[in-house]
């Protein structure tokens, strides 16, 4: 798990929760695991699924799992942010070296457009965890700060530590999109050629942007490689309705269809 875990690698991480699930049907933390891998794959009903069979199982973990599972379970499965919130916050005070129980918190306080407790929550979890998503965690804090030269630095920072991501290449296209750098922009689509679940993202939010400059044809475009590439408009379904890119451009993305 911690290998992965540095990786950030949640479609590699499917398989070995699915393994362990299947050598163990009660195992209330692969369920949990599980979930998560597939809430971070934008896979949300799979995500619920399995965060409520691990929230059946919970009395046979220990404490540390018990918090995740119920954190999972408010945040995902039930909706209930506020719950969720206070889970993880019990959960930092009883094991404030944790580095998850703060990660989940930033992403419960980007819905509630929280961003300074996003950024705090992001510092920590980067303290205490100096992976690949915590350091596209921070990057996405700044961004949605509009604090952009701090976002670029954490983002060259994680790349000279070889913590590369997609997720931080995804923050990477949006910085790039705020700062009107159409080749910063295409510099992560090229980066992302040929990756599955990575290069139909990417060229989504190329659609995106076309779109919101009126270059339509070019949008349109762009729209049929990403569904070439995978199920892109399932992705953007799922995704963060306040992502910036998307918040602006779905209104002209719809003259498309």
């Amino acid at each position: 798990m911690k290998a992965l875990k540095g990786k950030t690698d949640f479609a590699a991480a499917v398989p070995l929760f699915q393994r362990a699930i299947s050598l163990d049907v009660n195992f209330a933390g692969a369920y949990a695991f599980l979930g998560l891998s597939y809430l971070n794959l934008g896979e949300t009903s799979l995500a619920a699924e399995n965060g409520r069979k691990a929230y059946e199982l919970r009395e046979r973990v220990s404490e540390r799992e018990k918090f995740l599972i119920e954190s999972n379970y408010y945040e995902f499965v039930m909706g209930d942010l506020e719950k969720a919130l206070q889970s993880c916050e019990l959960w930092a005070q009883t094991y404030p070296r944790d580095d998850l129980s703060w990660g989940l918190q930033v992403g419960i306080y980007f819905d509630f457009g929280q961003y300074e407790k996003v950024l705090a929550m992001a510092r920590e979890n980067l303290r205490l965890a100096p992976i690949g998503i915590g350091y596209a965690s921070l990057v996405d804090a700044y961004l949605s700060l509009n604090r952009l030269e701090e976002a670029r630095t954490t983002a060259e920072e994680a790349q000279a530590k070889n913590l590369d991501s997609p997720y931080l290449r995804f923050e990477l296209y949006r910085l790039a999109f705020l700062q009107n750098d159409r080749a910063g922009m295409a510099e992560q689509v090229a980066w992302a050629a040929g990756k599955r679940g990575i290069e139909d993202v990417l060229l989504g939010n190329e659609a995106h942007t076309a779109a919101y400059s009126g270059r339509l044809g070019k949008a349109r475009e762009f729209s049929r490689q990403a569904v070439a590439s995978a199920d892109f408009l399932a992705l953007w379904k799922d995704a963060d309705p306040d992502i910036p890119i998307l918040k602006q451009a779905r209104a002209e993305y719809a003259k498309l269809q």
